[in-house]
């Protein structure tokens, strides 16, 4: 089992049988965090404060 590494972008995803007939949900480390990853997020925390 494999750790991800902080400040990673991690979204849900599977991982295919090798004859296609079952899969198993899998995290996936799509890419370390950047500036413009931080402001995105940044902004969504913001939106959700608001009443």
């Amino acid at each position: 089992m494999a750790a991800y590494r902080r400040g990673s972008v991690v979204v849900s995803g599977n991982l295919p049988s090798k004859d296609g007939k079952y899969s198993l949900y899998c995290a996936v480390i799509v890419k370390k965090v950047d500036a413009k990853t931080r402001g995105k997020v940044g902004i969504n925390e913001l939106l959700r404060t608001i009443d």
